[in-house]
């Protein structure tokens, strides 16, 4: 009985595996299909096409990026595109607290048929304010290194932390847009953040 109870789990397990990542497999045996097809008619449900649809979400992909992150970024856009944006041509807003260069935006519109647009952080957005009393800061920063703080010491992370806290949504190649993905990528990882950036 044991066994018999194993081999139906091992079966289970497998039709919910493959429902989720063959969408074929999925349609083909969902309950609706399988009652369409015992009724000797058609499936009611209709068939949906990403890749003709206009039925998408006021949304971009957001991705803060230095010139020097051009290999890792682009992989990561590689991968959005393999597993998800080629369907449907979601825009990429790339910013960054210098210019990109010509290198970074050729390698990157090289990658992808989507609308993608290059920006500037303000220089107020991006660094502290000159009201932030730089030998306290530079005494906590000095403490979290002794204490193994990661990224404690670096400068350029709490400049990221701040603009991602919530400086983000007022650069002006955001406002056309109601929702945002953050991009990152790590180690060949792509993580996605989701945002609202104007509430309902």
């Amino acid at each position: 009985m044991r066994y018999v109870l194993l081999i139906l789990f091992v079966i289970i397990s497998l039709h919910y595996i493959l429902s989720f990542s063959h969408e074929g497999y999925g349609r083909a045996t969902s309950i609706s299909h399988i009652k369409d097809t015992l009724k000797g008619g058609q499936s009611s449900s209709p068939t949906f096409s990403y890749a003709n649809s206009t039925a998408r979400a006021n949304a971009a992909f957001v991705i803060l990026a230095r010139n020097g992150d051009i290999n890792g970024i682009s992989s990561s856009v590689k991968q959005m595109e393999d597993r998800f944006n080629k369907k449907f041509r979601y825009p990429y807003v790339f910013l960054n607290e210098e210019p990109f260069s010509d290198e970074f935006k050729s390698r990157i519109t090289e990658l992808t048929d989507a609308t993608v647009e290059f920006g500037l952080i303000p220089h107020d957005d991006w660094f502290q304010p000159s009201s932030i009393d730089e030998k306290k800061a530079t005494a906590s920063r000095e403490q979290m290194i002794k204490d193994q703080v990661i990224y404690g010491g670096s400068v350029p992370y709490r400049n990221m932390c701040r603009f991602n806290s919530g400086f983000f949504w007022r650069h002006p190649l955001l406002d056309k847009y109601k929702y945002y993905w953050r991009v990152e990528y790590v180690l060949r990882v792509v993580r996605l953040h989701a945002v609202v950036l104007t509430p309902d």
